[in-house]
């Protein structure tokens, strides 16, 4: 009899973790709806990937080597006279590792201050042109309303 009463209060203490554990999902449910996270895939892994060339993006000038000449030509070019009527486009072409993104950097930060809006954006291998967009919007719109409507849009194309 002593031996049944045990195991009956082992009984009852399982019983109430498992009406806890089912109070804590559906909670857990109810959250996820009103977060409107149904058409989440839980399943799917997400891929987290950064950009190997932010790093460089951060090194103190003082730091590198042979920048100097390679910036201030291209920054020259850049900011010519003739220049300032036609668009131009500048490619820094190489081998992986070489210090192309921060030299465009650089040259970025030398010449902003010529021009009424300006953007540095980073673009993969694999390009996600929306993400793109919505970078250079940020840095070159000042508009807060554009923005809003950028959130509303992508707020839309999650539900």
């Amino acid at each position: 009899m002593a031996r049944r009463l045990k195991t009956n209060g082992a009984r009852h203490g399982i019983a109430n973790q498992i009406d806890d554990l089912n109070l804590h999902i559906k909670e857990v449910k109810e959250l996820k709806t009103s977060y409107k996270l149904d058409d989440v895939a839980s399943s799917t892994p997400v891929e987290a990937t950064v950009d190997p060339r932010l790093a460089a993006l951060f090194t103190e000038e003082a730091h590198l080597v042979g920048i100097d000449d390679p910036r201030n030509e291209l920054a020259k070019w850049m900011i010519e006279e003739e220049s300032k009527l036609h668009r131009r486009v500048l490619s820094i072409v190489g081998f992986g590792g070489l210090g192309k993104t921060k030299l465009a950097n650089e040259v970025y930060r030398k010449i902003q201050g010529h021009f009424d809006c300006h953007a540095f954006v980073l673009v993969s291998q694999k390009p996600d042109t929306m993400k793109i967009i919505k970078d250079v919007i940020s840095q070159v719109s000042n508009n807060q309303e554009f923005k809003k409507y950028i959130e509303i849009w992508e707020e839309k194309k999650s539900i």
